[in-house]
């Protein structure tokens, strides 16, 4: 029997080559199947800005968000990889692929669109950075773009996600013969694709995003899609790890809870349900329709703390019953 781990790195997990370092050592001890990542820090706010120039024709609001693109990726880079002058040539392309679209697509009137295929590129990079930097490590893996498996509707800025065609992508993308073969896979969050040809009036092909905490939805939606597709079992995801800056989840804020912050180690998913809804005391912690996806599966979600990673964090299951506290 298959068993199947899907751990999500946000942002700010990736946001420097310390924190990018901790990313190896977890994924080499925890050794989880599917790795899900963000772009880097702040990375996808520059990239938005980034499409806020060309569509307003701002030339300055472009260069400058385009310089901060590289200043929160390039010194990663160079560090890392050292030794490996083909990563930064990758991150180049990307770059050069920005510079021109403000010529490119700048009389296009959907900000959205525009947004939407830059923005994905954030992701991009990051997943490329880790990947070479696992397989540098040690760690041999495969590279699979989320676009590749996970298709949606045209609604740029929050895509609804089509679990029918999804699914058909799931064996074309590799993805499946590499959870086969055990060889770990790591994808975007965030960004997906899509394609509508009704030529001669109108032809797309290309990315789109999920929205709010698009990343965790992600890694909730792999799994969703791999149960749903008849390939697992909804007991052979044995969990989806959300790697966070907090040690769980906790009766305050865990943002803002103090030195005496008490965390759960179990939870249900309708009392995690409450937390997570305005004015829960988890709120923004994770976006509700990430939870949907596991609660109707019943697969089990943890939050675990990037940095203390030998905490047990708090599992949030089809339990009735919650367990105390670890913290």
């Amino acid at each position: 029997m298959l068993e199947i781990k899907i751990h999500k790195f946000g942002g700010a997990s990736l946001k420097d080559v310390p924190s990018l370092r901790q990313c190896g050592k977890i994924v080499k001890k925890e050794k989880p199947n599917i790795v899900v990542v963000s772009a880097i820090g702040k990375t996808t706010n520059a990239l938005e800005n980034v499409a806020r120039g060309i569509i307003e024709n701002r030339t300055d609001l472009f260069e400058q968000s385009l310089e901060l693109v590289r200043k929160y990726n390039e010194p990663i880079i160079k560090e890392l990889f050292k030794k490996r002058p083909d990563v930064p040539f990758k991150f180049e392309e990307i770059m050069k692929y920005l510079t021109e679209s403000f010529v490119g697509i700048n009389k296009c009137n959907s900000f959205e669109m525009v947004r939407d295929q830059l923005m994905a590129q954030g992701e991009i990079i990051s997943s490329r950075i880790v990947s070479a930097f696992l397989a540098d490590n040690d760690y041999s893996n495969k590279l699979i773009p989320a676009k590749n498996f996970i298709r949606t509707n045209l609604d740029f800025g929050n895509a609804i996600v089509s679990k029918e065609e999804s699914m058909k992508t799931l064996f074309d993308c590799g993805l499946i013969y590499c959870l086969r073969k055990e060889i770990p896979v790591i994808t975007q969050g965030f960004i997906a694709g899509a394609r509508l040809d009704r030529k001669p009036e109108f032809y797309f092909e290309g990315y789109t995003t999920l929205g709010r905490e698009g990343s965790d939805y992600s890694a909730a939606l792999i799994a969703s899609l791999l149960v749903d597709s008849g390939i697992l079992k909804a007991e052979e995801v044995t969990e989806v790890v959300l790697w966070k800056d907090v040690p769980g989840v906790g009766l305050e804020n865990p943002k803002k809870a103090g030195k005496d912050a008490k965390f759960f180690k179990t939870l249900s998913y309708d009392h995690f349900q409450e937390m997570i809804e305005p004015n829960g005391t988890a709120y923004g912690l994770v976006h509700p329709k990430t939870l949907k996806e596991l609660k109707d599966k019943e697969i089990p979600l943890r939050v675990k703390n990037f940095w203390k990673p030998d905490l047990p964090g708090t599992l949030i299951s089809k339990s009735k019953r919650n367990s105390g506290f670890f913290y």
